[in-house]
């Protein structure tokens, strides 16, 4: 009974977020090289990793945490053809990729068709991120531990004791990982000039366009509480 619930969630500024899962899962758990290239393929397609996350980056917060579907009204046919159009392919290139391609070819489709799919060829990502805020009833911010958990404590009523925490883990420090390799060594971020050139580039500002709205909206009503 959503009366009776209190729904609330966590976000992080969305390109520091993936620069920690990326170190996190590639570079401490699967060993990979932190390499500019192996980064960007990384951001490109999670499943480059083995076990990593497996999950996309585009609009990764607003497809987690929304609660509304956008597109049930719409014709399947003209959703259809907004993914073709989006990509710049044919349909029959389209299988092609789906086929035949590149793990990161076959990426990039799944993740602009899960975003036409959720969210429709043109997304109000401003229209999103404001349903998104009213559906939930606090929205804490990684950057804004101590306060969002003040926050939370005077929304809840709950005392001091309720929200004491200590951190799990942290880069430059140890973790738990697979029985072969029981403690992992986390190795410290780090971003090179070329990666803080794509992180600027309109590719990246493309893929974190809704959720830095909702990170940034998330600060503003965290001001406000």
């Amino acid at each position: 009974e959503r009366s009776q619930s209190f729904l609330f969630s966590l976000v992080r500024h969305p390109t520091k977020r993936a620069i920690s899962e990326f170190f996190h899962f590639g570079v401490a758990n699967a060993r990979i090289e932190p390499t500019d290239i192996n980064f960007r393929r990384y951001l490109r397609s999670p499943d480059f990793v083995p076990r990593a996350s497996n999950r996309f980056f585009l609009h990764r917060y607003l497809d987690d945490l929304s609660v509304r579907n956008y597109t049930k009204e719409m014709d399947p046919k003209i959703l259809r053809r907004a993914f073709r159009k989006s990509v710049n392919m044919t349909g029959e290139q389209i299988m092609q990729v789906s086929e035949k391609g590149t793990k990161v070819e076959k990426a990039f489709l799944t993740s602009r068709l899960n975003a036409m799919l959720r969210f429709g060829p043109d997304p109000n990502f401003t229209q999103i991120t404001a349903d998104t805020l009213e559906d939930y009833d606090f929205i804490a911010i990684t950057e804004r531990m101590d306060e969002s958990l003040v926050a939370m404590q005077m929304l809840l009523n709950l005392t001091t004791k309720d929200i004491l925490y200590t951190r799990a883990r942290s880069s430059g420090g140890w973790s738990t990982h697979m029985p072969q390799r029981p403690c992992v060594y986390l190795t410290p971020s780090f971003v090179s000039p070329a990666m803080e050139e794509y992180f600027e580039s309109d590719e990246w500002k493309a893929t974190i366009e809704g959720d830095l709205l909702l990170y940034q909206s998330a600060h503003a009503s965290l001001d406000r509480t």
